[in-house]
């Protein structure tokens, strides 16, 4: 009964670092741009929210207080 964990080596060489270093590389770069586009989509949002509150440049706001 195969497991599935096995290991081969070919030529003599371990192939298993230089598959878990790329494994890193691209889990790092997956990584940097899930945190690109957060910070894009929250400066986005907040933007997006100030023209929805303030209207065009053409339209005053007025807040009442109390």
């Amino acid at each position: 009964m195969d497991s599935g964990n096995t290991y081969s080596v070919s030529n003599g060489k371990d192939t298993r670092t230089k598959d878990v270093a790329m494994s890193r590389r691209e889990f790092c770069g997956a990584q940097l741009l899930g945190v690109v586009l957060f910070v894009v989509g929250l400066v986005g949002g907040i933007l997006i929210g100030i023209y929805a509150y303030h209207g065009a440049s053409y339209l005053e706001v007025v807040c009442k207080v109390g």
